[in-house]
């Protein structure tokens, strides 16, 4: 019921980067929502999507990922070494920041190694570590058949950011969907790049054989 309301107001809210889905030629561009599915933090840096064979293309930890969760996790534990280890009295909240930097770096880590498969093998999306050993084609928010898979979509949306003192910065990020026949959407990856978004767009579009909307410039 609650989740219902949410999604009544949020759909009622006009988004920030509108889409003229008139552009796509097609009345499913129409029903298909033009704001983004997740919110969270762009995934693109810490992964790469590279073409394992000719059956498989897939995600995979970029190097610059697995150095940011490192630097991350080894920054909370710095700070948990002083506050323990280092004489003295010390504010509490001390704790609360490496408790924050040691969670990020275990989020980057999770969001870099967490599986986003797709297999042409099997004709099949499938994305998280639950889908990696038998991949549920019914879990509509996690995988879809390749011909339930009408389109490719790329817009834009607003991300923040904040520091434990400094002010709240906001800046685009380029998410990327999977839109279905009915357009209900299922999320791929977030982006930092326009670009990169665009030129993964372009080799999934190939290796599923559907079409890009490409709502990035509205």
């Amino acid at each position: 019921m609650l989740k219902d309301i949410i999604k009544r107001i949020d759909s009622a809210i006009p988004s920030l980067f509108p889409v003229d889905a008139a552009q796509f030629n097609d009345p499913v561009a129409f029903q298909t929502e033009w704001k983004g599915v997740r919110s969270g933090k762009t995934s693109g840096a810490s992964s790469v999507l590279v073409q394992r064979d000719a059956n498989l293309l897939t995600y995979k930890s970029s190097i610059a990922g697995f150095i940011m969760g490192v630097v991350f996790f080894l920054l909370g534990l710095s700070v948990f070494g002083l506050y323990f280890f280092v004489p003295g009295t010390k504010p509490w909240f001390i704790l609360l920041i490496g408790l924050a930097f040691s969670l990020v770096g275990v989020l980057i880590f999770g969001q870099a190694s967490s599986p986003v498969v797709f297999d042409k093998s099997a004709r099949l999306f499938y994305k998280g570590r639950r889908q990696r050993n038998m991949p549920d084609e019914t879990d509509v928010k996690h995988a879809a058949r390749f011909d339930d898979v009408h389109a490719i979509q790329l817009l834009t949306r607003l991300e923040s950011s904040n520091s434990n003192n400094g002010p709240t910065h906001y800046f685009r990020v380029y998410e990327m969907n999977l839109v279905k026949h009915d357009a209900q959407r299922i999320h791929v990856m977030t982006y930092g790049k326009a670009l990169k978004a665009r030129e993964d767009a372009k080799l999934i579009s190939e290796f599923i054989n559907t079409t890009i909307w490409d709502g990035i410039d509205g």
